[in-house]
């Protein structure tokens, strides 16, 4: 999976940076539309707030064929999934590409992070930390 961000050649940058998840101030305001509408599958309920990001597969993990089901999101402490990603940009490319490394979320069995997670927890908190750490500059 990647994501293409033409940039204009005039422009100077050092980095890259974003947010993924949903700000706490729109989570506990009200009903919103477009990508931000319930009814896009993306929100649990008023108390757990939006997802922040899925990944369903089914993986051949250690030999063994597992089921993973990862709904990471929260928006309350002690278990807000909100994190603020920062790429520092390749100098002297035209054109930049970003990465998600899912492979690296995938053999982090280090955390003992369950197949399942559907709702606020450590374990999901966690992953949002690995899932920060995924983004990267791909080469051309």
């Amino acid at each position: 999976f990647s994501i293409e961000l033409p940039l204009p050649e005039h422009l100077k940058y050092d980095e890259l940076s974003f947010v993924v998840g949903v700000d706490s101030s729109l989570q506990v305001n009200g009903a919103h539309s477009g990508v931000l509408d319930p009814m896009e599958g993306m929100y649990w309920t008023w108390q757990s707030g939006y997802i922040h990001w899925k990944l369903e597969a089914d993986a051949n993990i250690g030999g063994m064929w597992e089921t993973i089901t990862w709904h990471v999101g929260g928006y309350r402490q002690p278990f807000n999934t909100l994190r603020k990603v920062s790429i520092p940009v390749v100098s002297g490319e035209a054109r930049m590409k970003i990465g998600i490394d899912v492979f690296s979320l995938l053999v982090d069995r280090q955390s003992n992070v369950d197949y399942t997670i559907m709702s606020p927890s450590k374990q999901a908190m966690h992953l949002a930390d690995q899932f920060q750490n995924a983004f990267q500059w791909l080469a051309e």
